[in-house]
């Protein structure tokens, strides 16, 4: 039996669930018969409809509904527990652009815009003096994936950030992969608006190189390098880094997903046998794999984030993103081929702290997945449009959802 709360208000049932569920059929009596309705087919109210996802079902009358057939592919809850690792007082405060990578028996993370300082435990306000640098650090366990330790720079004791171009510009980190024994991590360089009340200008995308020495990513000897991560072709601008999927040992390349400029921001993909070497590039145009761009480029999803992940899980590509990039939709997709993209998702999960503030936003959702767990792990980022919002410590930092398989 599926596990649910019922209770009979005003005339009307309403079933609620301990999490969102994907279900495919009710069983209720007709006449002391039993009977299997698919979920299409029954006239109800659903409080939270999801594409199918659901938490909370509405139903007129003292009915006879007797249990709910789940689609057992997978659950989402909301992962307090582990949203709890990024709820700091001290230091690290808080930041987005929340990306993760393992490497031995520990995982290692990566933010961008990040608040440095102290907040009240009381009022989780951010005490006077607190600063925000452009990209910081982490690093934790495969035991205790959520127990993280943070790092940023110091400099004469005020906090910078671990990556800084030497041009007056700052770095917002993207996606990451180890190839040829380094780690290389995709970045948006970015440069503060000249004009007043103007947003933040992207200016180009660069590949930072790190080597690595015993297992661990050495951050004090990075090299930032151009390599055409974000250019102009025809009208449009193509941005590649926000995703990278390792796949050398299924069919030996590894993707660098983006997108492009157009209003819908398509998602789109090259890839390569050495993320170093720019001569290696191959794109994905309409009609197959190109060093040249001589033709449109290949749409693999419409509506993409600025960021976000596809994974290898399960013999199945996977991706999840919020829908537009700014937005409570989250959405999910699967794909045996990456060639023929993620062009029919799901809604899977809609985000509510913009309930509580009509100034706060989420965006950026991305999935996580880590060896020593089947369940897969969802990040979103939280903030607010409002500047003077920043001092509630309570809306700028990642938080967690799990889908839990089968």
């Amino acid at each position: 039996m599926s596990k649910y709360n019922k209770e009979s208000i005003n005339g009307y049932s309403y079933f609620t669930f301990d999490n969102i569920y994907k279900f495919k059929s009710l069983i209720f009596k007709n006449q002391d018969e039993v009977v299997y309705a698919s979920i299409d087919n029954i006239n109800f109210e659903v409080i939270r409809n999801i594409n199918g996802f659901y938490q909370t079902f509405k139903v007129f009358g003292d009915n006879d509904i007797i249990d709910f057939i789940i689609d057992k592919s997978f659950s989402i809850e909301t992962d307090h527990e582990s949203t709890k690792g990024f709820i700091k007082n001290s230091g690290w405060t808080g930041a987005d652009g929340v990306y993760s990578f393992e490497l031995g028996t520990n995982v290692y993370w990566y933010f961008s815009d990040t608040f440095i300082g102290e907040v009240d435990k009381t009022t989780r306000k951010r005490v006077p003096g607190f600063k925000m640098i452009n990209n910081s650090v982490g690093k934790s366990s495969l035991n205790n994936i959520f127990d993280i330790e943070f790092k940023y720079n110091q400099d004469n004791n005020v906090p910078s950030s671990i990556f800084v171009p030497n041009d007056g510009s700052y770095l917002w980190l993207q996606d990451g992969v180890i190839d040829n024994s380094k780690f290389y991590i995709t970045a948006l360089n970015v440069k503060d608006p000249v004009v007043k009340d103007e947003w933040f200008r992207v200016v180009g995308a660069k590949l930072i190189e790190l080597p690595i020495i015993n297992n661990v990513p050495d951050y004090n000897n990075y090299t930032i390098m151009d390599k055409s991560l974000l250019f102009e072709h025809g009208s449009l601008t193509y941005t590649f880094g926000a995703s990278i999927l390792n796949n050398k040992e299924i069919d030996g390349y590894i993707y660098v997903f983006g997108y492009d400029s157009n209003i819908s921001r398509n998602m789109i993909c090259f890839r390569t046998k050495d993320i170093a070497n720019q001569l290696s590039y191959e794109y994905l145009l309409e009609d197959g794999y190109s060093k040249t761009i001589n033709k449109n480029f290949k749409t693999l999803a419409k509506n993409i984030a600025c960021e976000f992940r596809v994974i290898y899980d399960d013999d199945i590509y996977k991706i999840a993103y919020t829908f537009g990039s700014l937005s409570s939709d989250i959405v999910y997709g699967e794909t045996l081929n990456i060639e023929d993209g993620f062009l029919n998702t799901e809604l899977i999960y809609r985000c509510n702290e913009h309930l509580e503030n009509k100034t706060t936003i989420t965006y950026n959702a991305k999935l996580h997945k880590f060896s020593n767990t089947s369940d897969l792990y969802l990040t979103y980022n939280v903030n607010t449009l409002d500047n003077d919002e920043h001092i509630n410590a309570n809306i700028y930092y990642p938080r967690v959802l799990k889908l839990k398989k089968g």
